[in-house]
Order: structure tokens, then sequence, then C-alpha cells
């Protein structure tokens, strides 16, 4: 493939239908991809800072943590139909999609992140 048809793919996104049947296009966006662009919130660098590095304990307050930042990766991800915090004419509201839709798109948008993950140190080995 070369560069022109990359891009072109890059920018096309995916198909990808949700639990909930919903049909959404969506692109990579991992975790890294959006701290390296500044796009984590400050209050959530923490929780995504736990997700990096799988030093996490769920709690009420960590779910609630999690699904800000997963909150944050599904508005980096869809790109159809629109999408935004809030619902509007013709804009899909990150709220209005359960919490199974939004873990479904998560996972899709952040599998390159999680195949890295068994290659990572073990706490306490040297690295």
């Amino acid at each position: 493939m070369d560069l022109a048809a990359w891009r072109t793919k890059k920018q096309a996104g995916e198909r990808f239908t949700l639990p909930s049947g919903l049909v959404v296009t969506l692109r990579k966006a991992s975790l890294l991809d959006l701290a390296e662009q500044g796009r984590i919130p400050a209050p959530l660098t923490g929780a995504v800072d736990a997700l990096l590095s799988e030093q996490r304990v769920l709690t009420v307050e960590t779910a609630r943590e999690f699904l800000e930042v997963v909150n944050v990766v599904v508005m980096a991800t869809v790109i159809d139909p629109p999408i935004d915090a809030d619902p509007g004419d013709g804009v899909l509201g990150v709220g209005e999609l359960s919490v199974a839709d939004r873990l479904a798109i998560y996972d899709w948008a952040t599998e390159e992140t999680a195949a890295l993950r068994p290659f990572r140190p073990e706490a306490g080995e040297p690295g």
C-alpha cells in the first residue's frame, strides 16, 4: 500500500457494529495517541496512568474515572455519526451510548496498546 492509499484508508475509518446494533465508523485512537496530542484532560491523567500500567483496582470511584477515560477515547474514535459530550441535532451524545457500546469502541480503539501489555515488566522486576 502506498502512502496516499494508507492515508485515505486511515481517514475513512472502519465500519463497526456496536452491541446495541448501531453501525458506526471508527478510527484508531489509542491512549498513547491522545496523550501525545494533549487530549487527555488533566484530572484524568492519573486514571490513564493506571490504565497504561495496569495497576488499577476497580471501585466505584475508579470505575467512574475509567468511564471518563473511555468517553474521551470514544469521542476521539467515532467518525460517524458525529459525536460529542452532549447530544444535539444530528450529533450523538457519548452518554447516549450504553456502557457496553462504549467499552466495545474502547476495546477496538486500544487493541494495539493492549497487545503491548504482555511485554511490560512485572512490578518489581528490572525493566
